[in-house]
């Protein structure tokens, strides 16, 4: 089963992600736009996870999140990856200053560490994706048509961690929420559900 950990946003946020992806339409032959409906946060990948192992890695997210409170991200500023050169991916920025959100994705690597997941060499830089780019051959202009987007941001809260599933299917992935775990609860048992399928095209 190929699973990841992340937040699940809110409707506010995804519209907040759709007018920008609106205002850069005119940049839509080079962009694979994620779709809003399934825009999420990633807190940890997992990769292909065997049958008898989901259990152990819904109960290293709730070990993670245990303990931890409620908590609002904001969503705000837009960015390409990298950060010079031929642009790939499109961005969104994630600001969450009392520090949850990070140690919550520093405790998912320590969990996930005896179960043979390694952390990312990268420091984990939360944002959500808006796109990803064929190949950029705007010379400049997309970059220059990010950096223009007007300001703005939207507030998430974030009451639970998600275990999801990724099908890879020939129209894209299809996500499914395989486990939720409560924020607020000491020892919150993760809620096992196969239901509420979602497909995203990257």
């Amino acid at each position: 089963m190929r699973l990841f950990v992340a937040v699940e946003l809110d409707e506010p946020a995804r519209e907040f992600l759709q007018r920008a992806q609106r205002l850069l339409a005119g940049f839509d032959a080079l962009v694979r736009w994620a779709r809003c409906e399934q825009m999420h946060l990633t807190l940890k990948f997992l990769g292909n996870v065997p049958d008898d192992g989901v259990v152990a890695a819904c109960d290293a997210v709730r070990r993670a999140v245990a303990g931890l409170p409620p908590f609002e991200m904001t969503l705000g500023g837009f960015g390409c990856f990298p950060e010079s050169g031929r642009a790939r991916v499109l961005w969104s920025r994630i600001d969450e200053p009392s520090g949850t959100l990070l140690t919550a994705q520093r405790r998912l690597d320590e969990e996930f560490f005896p179960l043979g997941f390694a952390p990312e060499k990268r420091a984990y830089t939360p944002h959500i994706t808006l796109g990803r780019i064929r190949a950029d051959t705007s010379r400049g202009a997309l970059r220059g048509a990010v950096a223009d987007l007007p300001a703005g941001s939207v507030v998430q809260p974030v009451s639970e961690i998600v275990m999801m599933q990724s099908v890879l299917m020939r129209s894209g992935a299809v996500y499914t929420p395989v486990a939720r775990c409560s924020l607020g609860q000491r020892a919150a048992a993760p809620s096992l559900r196969q239901k509420g399928s979602q497909s995203h095209d990257s």
